[in-house]
């Protein structure tokens, strides 16, 4: 699962709440969320938003969020 770390047993990665309640406010369903978070991002360096949570980048990943619904709004 995209929100969950690669230890075992699995824990939710830090800062994966933030970005979830960004996306809560779009309507949109789970597969497009769980989609955006394994698809690398320019704006991430080219990391997925899930790998930058994974290395302590929560706030850059929820601004991305932001400006990814806002998208979708428009």
């Amino acid at each position: 699962m995209a929100e969950f770390d690669d230890n075992m047993p699995a824990r939710p990665i830090l800062g994966i709440k933030d970005v979830l309640r960004v996306w809560a406010r779009a309507d949109v369903g789970g597969w497009m969320v769980a989609s955006w978070l394994m698809t690398e991002q320019p704006e991430l360096g080219g990391r997925t938003p899930r790998q930058a949570l994974l290395d302590g980048d929560g706030p850059s990943v929820a601004d991305l969020a932001r400006a990814a619904t806002e998208q979708l709004a428009a």
